[in-house]
């Protein structure tokens, strides 16, 4: 009877929304509390069985949307909109996060470089440096830790903050999200600072007849060198690549050339119709160039245009090119793979490039790698 008449939501889904919501506070048994990943299952099913009313396009804006009494406003912003003030002044990564165990993972089958996670700055203020991390801003490597959808939504978008001086010193965290966050087991207070040590270990947990449940942990840890070294590369400043519909002047000679030879739903007729922008990337001698979909978002949305999937295989820096003294060399700096002639480059590997070899990028087909787009060196 207290039910908001506004909201117009259906009698049963306010009974069984209540019902869950009821069970997840009951005091008196601690044992008939649900599990965090019952939870996100049960609120699941409530949105497959009552679906969101169709919205009315005067009923439609930016920031709110509602119809019928459903609200299907956008998320609100994260509570830390606004502090990043600056960015910060290097891409160094001086700290990560290494992998310690994950729920249905076997850790020791993933290769080292997707069992750590770089906190490469990204804002800089009040003389601290910090790093975000959360589902969102690490999609790949948490798909790959959290193979469970469920687990994986019980990360927040941004989950927590990492913070150090500019002498590599006084680490803090502060959690940002709604969903918990641990420290060496203990929960952390959202929004508070928490002196963070190098061996001190981050969680993400769930509720289990009282006790905390952490399904995935990490370490905090100084970076090793080649773990910088990739990070300094995957931040690099790339030179915007020119992008219109009109053949280009043909690169100098002293120029490498990328020239797409093959995309995944494109046939051998339609791919030479493309803007030459898009299927071919040119990196002039002593020079360095960044391909990712960050650095060339419309030329990937070019030539991945009948095949949208294969976007998210492409990081947004994923792998580096520099030309010097008449050498291409080429370092994969993603968690995704690149071959060279149907040989995987793993991250932070790096490899020189020949005349005419092939370099490509791969998505998953069930447990092996299924080549998408190819590049042909040329010089």
């Amino acid at each position: 009877h207290a039910q908001d008449s506004t909201a117009a939501w259906p009698p049963q889904l306010v009974e069984d929304l209540s019902a869950l919501a009821i069970r997840c506070i009951n005091a008196a048994d601690e044992s008939q509390r649900p599990r965090f990943v019952e939870v996100v299952r049960g609120v699941r099913g409530l949105t497959e069985r009552f679906p969101r009313p169709k919205l009315m396009a005067s009923a439609t804006s930016s920031s709110s949307r509602t119809c019928g009494g459903y609200n299907a406003s956008d998320e609100s912003p994260s509570p830390d909109n606004g502090r990043h003030l600056a960015l910060a002044p290097t891409g160094r990564a001086p700290f990560v996060l290494e992998l310690v165990s994950a729920e249905d993972i076997d850790v020791d089958s993933l290769p080292a470089d997707q069992r750590r996670l770089l906190l490469t700055p990204s804002a800089e203020a009040g003389g601290r440096i910090s790093s975000s991390v959360g589902r969102q801003l690490h999609q790949e490597l948490f798909e790959i830790w959290l193979p469970n959808t469920e687990l994986r939504s019980s990360i927040s978008r941004l989950a927590f903050e990492v913070s150090w001086t500019s002498s590599f010193s006084d680490a803090q965290i502060v959690a940002r999200g709604n969903n918990p966050v641990t420290l060496d087991g203990k929960i952390l207070a959202r929004g508070e600072p928490t002196p963070l040590e190098i061996g001190d270990e981050v969680g993400f947990s769930y509720t289990q007849s009282g006790e905390i449940v952490l399904f995935l942990r990490l370490r905090f840890a100084a970076a090793p060198r080649s773990a910088i070294e990739a990070s300094v590369a995957a931040s690099a400043a790339t030179a915007a690549l020119p992008f219109n519909l009109h053949e280009e002047s043909p690169p100098s000679s002293s120029a490498w050339r990328l020239r797409c030879l093959f995309v995944e739903g494109l046939t051998s007729e339609e791919l030479p119709s493309l803007p030459i922008s898009a299927r071919e990337f040119t990196i002039q001698d002593n020079s360095q160039l960044v391909i990712g979909r960050q650095h060339q978002p419309r030329e990937f949305e070019v030539l991945l245009d009948k095949a949208p999937n294969c976007m998210s295989f492409i990081s947004r820096s994923h792998v580096q090119l520099e030309a010097k003294s008449g050498q291409l060399t080429a370092t994969n700096v993603s968690s995704n793979p690149v071959y060279v002639d149907g040989e995987p480059l793993s991250r932070g590997a790096s490899k020189q490039l020949l005349a005419d070899q092939v370099m490509s990028f791969a998505r998953l087909e069930g447990s092996t790698h299924a080549l998408f787009v190819s590049f042909q060196v040329c010089h």
